[in-house]
């Protein structure tokens, strides 16, 4: 049985109220008083998506032997470095053995998910035994901009071996489609945005119901046994839809923690898969999708080591423990 065999999630103390920006910059930009409800995460002045990693790591391996860890995957399209591995900092502030395997995975909001199917492909092949897998992104975005209202920062983290695993995976299914929601150059601060009809439309409603209508064949499984449904959509009122598409329950779908946190990009699957789980109970099926110039779309089956889990320091408790900021 290979699958989750531990969770941690990292979100800032820090909190910005939707609502403070609204009131800066309402008057440049009055539209975005449609969205300016709840607060979302951000950043410390000496956070970024590496140190963000880390705390979600420290809390994954939390009892966790780091020497059986061989391999660790760091998705992020906020990396500080380009020309530093990443992933190798976090190894080594999480002081991991150096006989050891890293790599950066990025250039896509969906980076957290494609690690985490490398990862599981890894131990499949019994190159490894246990990969940690950490997404953590911290993006910036232009002022009085939806972005803005619905983007957060923060990380998540999971392990995948074959060892007291609490969400066997049973399968995934990928696709790879050059859609253009947004893209960023490599010598540009902030993103391109292209109209949020469009991205909507074309995007979320038609690329993560062909994902997961594939994975849902691929396993034989029909929608209405899937428990939970965790995909990141910064559009909250076309979730059920999309589930629906999907042949999947309305009521299957995982909270996106929009009012709370907002979208924390590559980390935001991930996030939400460990809100699923610690919510699970054993044989609970749960289907993430990550999206992203195309969509990976994996399935998890909750074994009885899922009570063990219920201690880990999951998205929860890194949403219990904030400091509120409206600046």
């Amino acid at each position: 049985m290979i699958g989750i065999t531990s969770y941690g999630a990292y979100i800032p103390r820090y909190r910005l109220s939707r609502m403070a920006i609204f009131q800066t910059m309402g008057w440049f930009a009055p539209a975005t008083m449609t969205v300016a409800q709840g607060e979302r995460s951000m950043c410390n002045w000496d956070e970024d998506s590496i140190t963000m990693a880390v705390a979600a790591a420290r809390h994954c391996l939390k009892g966790v032997d780091k020497q059986q860890v061989d391999g660790v995957y760091l998705a992020s399209t906020s990396l500080p470095f380009k020309d530093r591995q990443n992933a190798g900092i976090v190894s080594a502030a999480l002081n991991l053995r150096e006989s050891i395997s890293t790599a950066d995975i990025t250039s896509s909001q969906r980076a957290g998910t494609s690690a985490l199917i490398a990862a599981i492909e890894a131990v499949k092949s019994k190159e490894k035994d246990t990969v940690l897998v950490s997404a953590s992104d911290a993006r910036e975005t232009k002022p009085a901009y939806f972005y803005e209202m619905w983007y957060g920062d923060g990380a998540a983290s999971v392990t995948v071996g074959s060892k007291n695993v609490i969400a066997e995976f049973k399968g995934a299914f990928s696709v790879s489609k050059d859609f253009v929601d947004h893209y960023k150059g490599s010598d540009k601060r902030f993103d391109y945005y292209w109209e949020e009809r469009w991205v909507r439309d074309e995007g979320f409603s038609k690329i993560i119901p062909e994902a997961v209508s594939g994975l849902l064949t691929k396993l034989g499984l029909s929608g209405d046994k899937v428990s939970s449904f965790a995909f990141p959509c910064v559009f909250k009122r076309d979730r059920k839809k999309i589930a629906g598409l999907c042949g999947i329950s309305p009521e299957a779908v995982t909270d996106a923690m929009h009012e709370v946190c907002g979208d924390t990009g590559a980390a935001h699957p991930l996030l939400m898969l460990i809100a699923a789980l610690e919510n699970a109970k054993p044989n609970d099926i749960i289907v993430v999708a990550g999206f992203g110039q195309g969509c990976d779309a994996l399935c998890f089956r909750v074994t009885k080591n899922i009570q063990k889990a219920k201690e880990l320091h999951g998205a929860g408790a890194a949403l219990g423990s904030f400091l509120f900021s409206a600046v």
